[in-house]
């Protein structure tokens, strides 16, 4: 039964969020005059604060009454219409200005959709589907999965359209991912919450964004919510079998060749989950059928190729990957001289909040980064909530009940810190939907004055620290600004 009085997003959140949003691109502008960005970011960064905040907040309250099936329906289709028109934007946008659809900048698209075109076109003329070594010569293992699923895309379409079959693809995902959430958060804080994060996923810039570029981040982020929805469903259904756990598991060896590392953090969540969550919720004989038949399907499917790249990964935080990547950042073209103090202890405690928007100019290169500057600073104002919410979950114990999703998000912002990629917001999507959630728990709980922290519920009290934490945003984007326009010598 969905609370009319709690299920909305307030307007303390979306007013704030939207004010603070604007007054950080006026002072940007205004202190950095000399390094303005192009009119139309401007615009895009409007667009995407003003459009995420007031609809949800808007939505929240007229959706409120729908039927659920209708709500997912509105939520799938809507996402899909606004995915839709952002690949549209992407697609025409890059064919005008280059005259090609490959992206400039952006080197692996020529993997991720040159490669598979090739493929397609040697099956198609000479009958060779021998692909995948193809592919194995420019790729590593866990960079297989864009280019094996781009290929059956085009092959099924006729390779008529290398760029925009794909992209077709990632706007259906999008759109997929975010009813992928809905159930998730349905089955752990309810049916209010679950549309609140809904609503978050389908308006958010960052997600919108990424269905318009030929990276795999979509597929990725896709494939990894279709897994924990489906896994999560198992663990809290009646019974186990192995007709359900196999398939589930193979969509989560899939993931692999996206990115071993999240791979091999979907299983340990699961495993982490079978250990810490209530045998009230799942028991102790479920426990061990689920952890071993989902064993056996890992150990004879991936189970060396998971064994190498756990050593690897390993292999390249004792070797001083970060601190390598940190220095080139510093020396490569447009480096920032500041790059070198990056590091783990800097990242940590801004992982939940990071990547802080650009919206100055630097150079042509970082036109993606400008591009989602709204999407960014939404990131960093409801990184607040999340906070909160761990806190609280830790601090009462609720965190038993939702270990599943925890382990994930933590694990995963975790493997970013240790990693060179802490900063850069590609990496942040896997881990943006479960941030969403939290955040609309949080904001659930405190409307309700059922939020407690270090003994404090007042309601007005958090209303006053979330104010406060708007400022500390608005003034670390302006420092952010500094920080890169100073770190590249052009100020």
């Amino acid at each position: 039964r969905i609370t009319m009085q709690y299920t909305y997003l307030p307007k303390w959140v979306s007013n704030k969020g939207i004010l603070w949003g604007i007054l950080a691109i006026v002072f940007s502008t205004i202190v950095f005059s000399s390094r303005i960005m192009p009119f139309y970011l401007y615009v895009f960064y409007l667009i995407e604060i003003v459009g995420f905040f007031y609809c949800s907040q808007r939505l929240s309250i007229s959706w409120a009454k729908l039927s659920t099936k209708k709500f997912i329906k509105q939520v799938f289709w809507i996402g899909l219409f606004l995915r839709a028109i952002w690949m549209l934007y992407t697609h025409f946008h890059y064919v005008s200005l280059l005259g090609k659809l490959y992206f400039y900048d952006q080197a692996d698209v020529n993997v991720y959709v040159g490669l598979p075109y090739e493929a397609v076109q040697n099956i198609l003329q000479r009958g060779d589907w021998d692909f995948i070594n193809m592919f194995l010569k420019y790729l590593a293992f866990d960079d297989l999965g864009a280019p094996i699923l781009n290929t059956f895309l085009l092959l099924l379409t006729g390779n008529t359209q290398p760029c925009l079959v794909p992209l077709i693809a990632n706007i259906f995902m999008g759109a997929c991912t975010s009813i992928f959430v809905y159930h998730i958060a349905q089955r752990h804080f309810g049916e209010d919450v679950a549309r609140l994060t809904a609503l978050f996923c389908m308006l958010n810039p960052n997600l919108i964004w990424w269905c318009g570029s030929l990276m795999k981040e979509i597929q990725m982020t896709f494939f990894t919510f279709w897994f924990l929805d489906r896994m999560d469903g198992v663990l809290y259904k009646g019974k186990v079998s192995l007709g359900e756990v196999i398939p589930i598991a193979l969509i989560g060896m899939y993931v692999f060749l996206y990115r071993a590392a999240l791979g091999v953090l979907l299983f340990l969540a699961f495993f982490a989950t079978l250990v810490f969550i209530s045998s009230r919720v799942v028991s102790f004989g479920k426990k061990i059928i689920a952890g071993v038949m989902v064993t056996g399907v890992l150990l004879l499917g991936f189970g060396e190729q998971m064994r190498e790249q756990a050593q690897e990964m390993l292999y390249n935080v004792e070797a001083g990957g970060q601190k390598t990547n940190m220095e080139w950042r510093v020396t490569r073209q447009h480096g920032n001289s500041f790059a070198h103090y990056a590091g783990a202890a800097v990242f940590a405690p801004l992982i939940f909040t990071i990547p802080f928007p650009t919206v100055t100019y630097t150079h042509e290169g970082q036109t993606s980064l400008m591009e989602v500057a709204g999407g960014n600073f939404i990131k960093n104002v409801l990184s607040f909530f999340v906070i909160l919410c761990l806190f609280m979950m830790l601090f009462s114990g609720e965190w038993r009940r939702h270990v599943f999703l925890i382990a994930f998000l933590c694990g995963y912002l975790l493997i970013l810190v240790m990693s060179a990629y802490a900063q850069s917001g590609r990496f942040h999507v896997p881990a943006l939907p479960f941030e969403l959630m939290f955040a609309a728990y949080c904001i659930k709980r405190i409307n309700m004055g059922d939020f407690k922290l270090f003994g404090i519920r007042s309601r007005t009290t958090f209303k006053r620290w979330f104010s406060i934490w708007c400022v500390g945003m608005f003034a670390t984007c302006i420092f952010w600004q500094w920080f890169k326009l100073k770190g590249q010598g052009l100020i």
